[in-house]
Order: C-alpha cells, then structure tokens, then sequence
C-alpha cells in the first residue's frame, strides 16, 4: 500500500461540530469538492457554489437558523476540505466525477449480495477508473480493507476494474492507495464470501439454539 503527500498540521477541527453540523458539512464538502475537480476554478467559488446548492434542496432551515459565527466555522472546514482534494489529487480534474453513488452487486451466483456507496469514482467507466474514500480522522487498520472492497463493488457495479483504490485523509493532507489488480480483487472477494458464510453459520447455530433468558430471583 502506498502513501504519497506531506501532512499538514494546521487546519480547522471537525471534532467540535455536532452530529448534524457535521452531516451537514460533509454534503457541503462533497458538492464543493465536486465542483473543484469538475474545474471551477477558486476554493473560495467552490464552497460558495456548493452551499447555494444545498441552499436549493433540503439544507436552507439549517442554514437560515445558524449563527453567523457558526455558519463561519463551517465554512472555513469546507474550504481546507476542498484545498486537500484538489492539491492532492489534481490530476482529477479533466475527469467525469461522481459522488456517493449507490452500488449493488452479487457474489456467489447471487449468494453474497455488496452494497455500497463509494465518496468518489473519478474517470470513465469503460476506461480508467480510480475509487476514493474520504475520512477525516486518523489512518486505521481498517481502511486499505474498505477501499479495497469499494474496488471490488465497482469492479462488479460497472463490470470493469479502477485502476487505483485510496482511502484520502482530509485532516491530514494524506493518501494510502493501492494499485488494483486481478489477485488483489480476487482476494477480497473471497474474503467478501468466507465473511458473508462465517455469518449465516452463525445466524444458523443463533436460530437453533437461541439463548434462554435468565430468570429474575
């Protein structure tokens, strides 16, 4: 797996917004970064592009009863977001973008259903393709295991393999990527399947053997 860029200390904290503030950034950041690779041409035009159209769908009462402060702070995180992506991935722009688009696919002949929603698929989808997953936080062991299944579910979505999976973190300017091949989809894949067995033989014993309820004394 592989790790380009430098990270960066100083940026605004999401920790501090709430659980619906943060909702609420994360759709602002999505349309704002969008527009940046599509090739709009400031940051700055970007966010203020990506809050009119959440302005025009079901975000204006949130909008119209925030503190102007508050309204601040979320802007200037939007902003860092939308730097981070465009510096780290400018080779993005010429390219067809689409955000959070909601995949199904099968394994096993049908046993094995994968559902998903990718942040981001730049690049054609008969051609050149590369899966990014957003995350704000720190790297985890976890991620290389995510992207790398949302390489898999877009292989069998579009019936063609991205060339890159990378899991992008917004906070810290950073990139693990891994190349996309037959082995390695190969390989999720029958982990996908071994997972998707391990739990139905457990719903299985579960259902025969449910546990008995402790009686008060």
């Amino acid at each position: 797996m592989n790790s380009p860029s430098p990270s960066a200390q100083n940026h605004p904290r999401a920790g501090r917004f709430d659980s619906i503030e943060r909702c609420v950034l994360g759709k602002w950041a999505d349309a704002a970064i969008e527009l940046g690779l599509g090739g709009l041409q400031s940051p700055e035009a970007c966010v203020d592009a990506g809050l009119r159209l959440l302005r025009a769908t079901n975000c204006d009462e949130f909008f119209g009863n925030l503190r102007p402060s508050r309204e601040a702070e979320l802007r200037a995180r939007a902003r860092f977001l939308v730097e981070n992506v465009i510096t780290t991935w400018p080779g993005l722009a010429p390219h067809p973008l689409r955000t959070e688009v909601p995949m199904r696919a099968s394994l096993a002949g049908g046993a094995v259903i994968l559902r998903g929603r990718p942040d981001l698929v730049a690049g054609d989808t008969a051609g050149k393709m590369l899966v990014l997953d957003h995350k704000s936080g720190s790297p985890r062991g976890t991620h290389r295991a995510e992207h790398m299944y949302y390489a898999l579910l877009t292989t069998l979505h579009y019936g063609h393999a991205p060339v890159r999976a990378a899991t992008n973190y917004l906070s810290l300017r950073q990139a693990a990527y891994d190349d996309v091949t037959i082995d390695l989809l190969l390989q999720v894949a029958h982990h996908v399947i071994a997972v998707a067995h391990a739990l139905d033989r457990h719903d299985s014993r579960s259902a025969r053997h449910p546990r008995r309820r402790r009686s008060a004394a």
